[in-house]
């Protein structure tokens, strides 16, 4: 029997370690995923623009157009479905509710949800704080942001300033 008066041994956790599995998709394999379907996107896009290109002559405009313009819709909405169960996924990683993947369709909040993905480690919602890598990818994302606001605000300014 065991005395009810001993302090009970307690497995120690280290700082910022989520103290369960979470399952899902980890940061590193979300990121090289998502750089994969661009990838097989655009080669699907280059393929079907090509052959627009090389098979224009032998069959009719408008048909030969649909066809294309069919096999594009088909790549981008199997890429937006693939985007979001990839999103699902990665959330529930992060021990949040796969339901926030739904975030892309609100306009500013898809920032924060894209930021969510890319940088926050496994268990961030029990952790609350993010790893050294999570930090730097952060500062990249808002560069990024940031470059992105201040090129647009040139190219305006240098294409109306001559009316």
């Amino acid at each position: 029997m065991e005395n009810p008066y001993v302090t009970p041994q307690v497995r120690s956790v280290a700082a910022g370690t989520p103290s369960r599995h979470y399952g899902g998709m980890r940061r590193l394999s979300y990121i090289l995923s998502i750089i994969g379907m661009y990838v097989v996107l655009g080669l699907v896009l280059v393929y079907a623009f090509s052959q627009m290109s090389i098979d224009s002559t032998r069959q009719t405009g408008e048909a030969f157009a649909a066809q294309v313009g069919i096999t594009v819709l088909a790549a981008v909405i199997l890429f937006l479905i693939a985007a979001l169960v990839l999103a699902v996924l990665r959330f529930r990683n992060q021990g949040s509710s796969g339901w926030m993947a739904l975030l892309f369709i609100v306009p500013v909040a898809n920032l924060w949800a894209m930021w969510r993905l890319v940088a926050c480690q496994e268990g961030y919602k029990d952790v609350g704080h993010l790893d050294r890598a999570g930090k730097i990818i952060t500062w990249v994302y808002v560069g990024l942001i940031v470059l992105s606001f201040v090129g647009n605000i040139i190219t305006e300014t240098s294409t109306n300033s001559g009316y």
